[in-house]
């Protein structure tokens, strides 16, 4: 008897839920499909879009990424080029410089002897 009252009691609970359900419902069954056939198709719509809109930052980082390494390595070269020309331009300057001071530890050297003799 407790097993038959037990299964009449859950019937009835599926029946009264399922009613309460139908008579709470906002829209109709056809509504309700209806409105969630065009959020369906909206939120598609949107996914669609932001898909596109992804691939499309994809692409311009891509190319963001192109030209700095382009502008990087002509950096690179003309950073190159510019200190081999500084090197160019004060070889002239540093050459005379060891000259002098050649010259000033010569003298140095000299007064050193002469001063070691008297």
């Amino acid at each position: 008897m407790k097993k038959c009252s037990l299964v009449a009691g859950i019937a009835v609970g599926f029946v009264s839920a399922g009613l309460a359900t139908l008579l709470s419902a906002p829209r109709s069954g056809g509504e309700t499909r209806a409105c969630l056939q065009q959020t369906y198709n909206s939120s598609k719509d949107c996914l669609q879009t932001i898909s596109l809109q992804a691939k499309q930052v994809a692409s311009h980082t891509a190319t963001v990424v192109d030209l700095a390494k382009s502008v990087g390595k002509q950096t690179a070269s003309e950073l190159s080029q510019s200190i081999e020309q500084w090197k160019t331009e004060t070889k002239p300057a540093t050459e005379a410089l060891q000259r002098h001071i050649n010259e000033a530890q010569a003298s140095i050297s000299q007064l050193n002897k002469d001063k070691s003799r008297a």
